[in-house]
């Protein structure tokens, strides 16, 4: 049983929190919560549970559409890989010197009261089984507004299209190296948002077939 209109004793806990606040919450590994955010943080431990994405029945209908059409874009047009990413929830953290911050679960921190987006672990679809590896870097690293060609469709609200991704600095996408690594140059991304109560804001982000 969870609480969900916050008159109970106790924390609302993330089911609560998603149907209070009717908003999408991912994590790529749930035992970076707090026992207040996530009480059932023990047995996450204990049974090594990671990635999370939890949403109304409204969200997960979306989602279930967009991975279709992640797949019908990808099989058609044989794209190797093709991601979703969302805008991420921040919780309040201690800083260095005192005080608190509000911080996601970014691999490197470096997205610290910084809005920014993470892979859905539900909107993604892999051709390729070798661009395994870059999809897991990607789920590791956030992207903040304006960095990578997702970035730049949050901030823009549109679309973007890059021909070779390889060609950012470091600063300008944090996931340049990878894409050097495997070898991929092309990819473009759609922002979409959801025109209803429950706003929801994903950028769909397509790489092309390698050269």
């Amino acid at each position: 049983m969870f609480s969900v209109d916050g008159e109970c004793d106790g924390p609302l806990g993330l089911p609560g929190r998603i149907f209070s606040q009717k908003l999408l919450e991912g994590t790529p590994n749930v035992q970076y919560y707090s026992n207040k955010e996530y009480p059932r943080l023990n047995h996450a431990k204990h049974y090594n549970v990671q990635g999370s994405l939890t949403c109304n029945e409204g969200h997960q209908n979306a989602l279930a559409e967009i991975l279709e059409a992640l797949t019908e874009v990808c099989e058609t047009y044989k794209f190797p890989l093709a991601q979703t990413r969302v805008l991420c929830r921040h919780r309040s953290v201690l800083a260095y010197g005192g005080g608190r911050k509000k911080s996601c679960s970014s691999f490197d921190g470096s997205c610290m009261e910084q809005v920014c987006m993470s892979i859905s672990t539900a909107g993604f679809y892999v051709v390729d089984i070798d661009m395994w590896g870059f999809h897991e870097a990607c789920a590791e690293y956030h992207l903040q507004r304006g960095q990578g060609v997702a970035g730049r469709t949050f901030s823009s609200l549109g679309m973007c299209f890059c021909g070779d991704i390889a060609h950012f600095c470091k600063t300008e996408y944090p996931l340049v190296h990878y894409a050097r690594m495997f070898g991929l140059t092309s990819c473009f991304a759609i922002c979409l948002r959801s025109n209803t109560q429950e706003m929801m804001t994903l950028s769909l982000n397509f790489f092309c077939p390698l050269a």
